[in-house]
């Protein structure tokens, strides 16, 4: 182990994949309390962020989570529950 960069993987072995769509609605299920009326989009990528998701990734996430939840987005900034 070089001391300077961290362990190295060596060896990675992909046992399982999960289908994209699958994927989503699993964390879509796990963020779903988190989620509030008028909530700014930045706080919502913040949250995807914490659960591991790629910064580059979260932003594609956050669209598919507002179409998934029938949320609005009118200022591009809040996104509101659609009534």
């Amino acid at each position: 182990m070089d001391s300077r960069t961290g362990p190295i993987l060596t060896d990675l072995e992909i046992k399982e994949t999960l289908p994209e769509q699958e994927f989503l609605k699993q964390v879509v299920t796990s963020i779903k309390k988190q989620i509030s009326d008028g909530m700014e989009v930045t706080a919502l990528k913040n949250i995807l962020i914490h659960y591991g998701i790629a910064p580059s990734y979260a932003e594609t996430l956050v669209c598919w989570v507002v179409t998934y939840l029938n949320l609005t987005c009118p200022d591009r900034v809040h996104i509101y529950y659609a009534n």
